[in-house]
C-alpha cells in the first residue's frame, strides 16, 4: 500500500504569527512539509526579528520551504484540496 504524504500550501503568507500557527497545526496533525509562496512573510519576520516561538516540539520537525509556483513544484502525482479562509 503506498503511503500518502501531506503537504499544506501557504499563498503569500502575511505574518511569522500566522505561519507559526499553521506550524503548530500541522505538527499536531503529522503533515509532512508546508510550502508558501510570496514574500510577505520574510518582509515580516525582518521587521519583527523574533518569530513566535514554537511552543510544540512536533511543529520543529515540520520543513517549511519557499516555492515561487505552487503547482509547478508539487509532485504530479499530488491531489491537491483548497480552503480558503476569509
Amino acid at each position: 500500500m503506498k503511503e500518502s504524504k501531506v503537504s499544506i500550501g501557504l499563498i503569500n503568507p502575511k505574518s511569522p504569527d500566522n505561519v507559526s500557527a499553521v506550524m503548530r497545526a500541522a505538527g499536531n496533525f503529522r503533515v509532512d512539509s508546508i510550502y508558501y509562496t510570496g514574500k510577505r512573510y520574510w518582509r515580516a519576520l525582518m521587521r519583527k526579528p523574533d518569530l513566535p516561538y514554537m511552543s510544540r516540539k512536533l511543529s520543529q520537525n515540520v520543513p517549511l520551504s519557499e516555492v515561487t509556483f505552487m503547482i509547478d513544484d508539487m509532485p504530479a502525482d499530488m491531489s491537491i484540496v483548497c480552503v480558503e479562509f476569509a
